[in-house]
């Protein structure tokens, strides 16, 4: 099964898409904060396309989201064994992408 498919990226995904409408931002102004287009942000909430981790973390950032925090909340209220494994292996990485992306932006890269 493509990730895409699978319930807890979908999950994830309404996640994000509900972070975005309690921000009070339309796709368009969401997806403006990322350099992106507002079709190509409909299509990641609505599981058309698969979002990458540097894009994940882009969209959290822009959201005013913990990415590592938003991956443990999804593990948590899993009863998936899929997803056993994040909190060990990704949330680390995730944590260690997210420190890295913010340093870049205060050298302004």
């Amino acid at each position: 099964m493509k990730t895409i498919y699978h319930p807890g990226y979908r999950r994830l995904m309404g996640k994000l898409r509900a972070a975005r409408k309690a921000a009070g931002l339309r796709l368009v102004d969401a997806a403006h904060l990322v350099g992106r287009r507002r079709d190509w942000l409909h299509r990641v909430e609505t599981s058309q396309v698969r979002l990458d981790v540097l894009q994940f973390v882009q969209l959290c950032n822009a959201l005013n989201l913990s990415s590592p925090a938003l991956l443990e909340e999804l593990e948590e209220s899993s009863d998936d064994d899929s997803f056993l494994a994040i909190k060990a292996n990704l949330i680390p990485k995730l944590s260690a992408i997210v420190h890295a992306s913010k340093s870049c932006k205060s050298f302004g890269a």
